[in-house]
């Protein structure tokens, strides 16, 4: 595995991003996880260990092979700001800011890391090691930090999967329009 880390410096993301559970939870490198503030929809629980997670919504306008079942996925909410009010079992349409939660040391996740701090680590360690080594780094990495939101705030919704449905849909929009304004960009995401 080489990651270019040179070339994938995260820019911080001072909106909330609609994003998917799915894109932040099955991000494989953690260092390449969405750097900055997003918006996420799903159904959040409480597991027994007292740490909040925010479960993805089966999408319903997506190929039924490609479907995920709801539940199946997640990801951390770090609570801090919110303090214990997150409902659990509820769907919600949660903003804060991505990081990474440390599984191995609970501390840490006080003021976690972002993308962004990981990267400059790596960068550091591509400086003075063999990729051999790196390639073991990035193993380690993705055991050791899970994708996170800390909650600025919350929104409790009904129609949680139709929600989704439009952001996808204006993001499909979005994309659409960029590509015709410059067809030949490779770039049009």
């Amino acid at each position: 595995m080489e990651v270019l880390l040179k070339e994938n410096q995260p820019v911080y993301c001072d909106f909330y991003k609609n994003l998917l559970v799915e894109e932040l939870s099955l991000c494989e490198y953690p260092h390449l996880l969405h750097y900055g503030k997003c918006s996420v929809i799903g159904i959040t629980t409480c597991g027994d260990s007292g740490l909040y997670s925010l479960k993805n919504i089966r999408m319903n306008c997506i190929d039924r092979q490609l479907q995920i079942p709801n539940g199946t996925t997640g990801i951390v909410l770090l609570d801090t700001l919110v303090s214990g009010k997150i409902p659990v079992n509820r769907y919600c349409e949660v903003f804060g800011e991505a990081v990474l939660y440390d599984t191995i040391d609970d501390e840490a996740n006080i003021l976690p890391k972002t993308s962004k701090d990981l990267m400059v680590e790596l960068l550091a360690l591509e400086a003075t090691n063999s990729s051999d080594y790196l390639n073991s780094a990035y193993t380690e990495l993705a055991k050791r930090y899970l994708p996170a939101i800390r909650v600025d705030s919350f929104n409790i919704i009904e129609q949680a999967s139709e929600l989704i449905e439009c952001n996808l849909m204006l993001r499909c929009l979005k994309m659409d329009r960029r590509w015709r304004m410059n067809p030949k960009s490779e770039n049009a995401s």
